[in-house]
């Protein structure tokens, strides 16, 4: 059942063109699920929050002065694309 979930899964995040894109976000996919359930739970807020967790990878210098966790900081990022995505899709 797990299998059938992971695939259904990757086969909403074809978009990602990359390898390493694709390893990051089944890596921090447990992140955005969890971000996700605190928000909307819809096939879109998924979409977004993987945008928002790319955005922040883009983003990230680990060498920044205020020293904040990758998934923290990527917490921030899926947040904010899950609820932009449910304003646009509201209106």
């Amino acid at each position: 059942m797990k299998d059938l979930h992971k695939q259904s899964i990757e086969k909403q995040l074809d978009f990602l063109k990359d390898a390493s894109q694709m390893e990051l976000v089944l890596a921090y996919l447990p992140l955005v699920l969890g971000v996700r359930s605190h928000c909307e739970e819809t096939p879109e807020a998924l979409a977004a929050g993987v945008v928002g967790l790319l955005k922040a990878r883009r983003l990230y210098s680990p060498t920044e002065e205020r020293h904040y966790k990758f998934s923290a900081y990527a917490t921030y990022f899926i947040k904010d694309a899950i609820e932009r995505a449910g304003r646009f899709a509201g209106e």
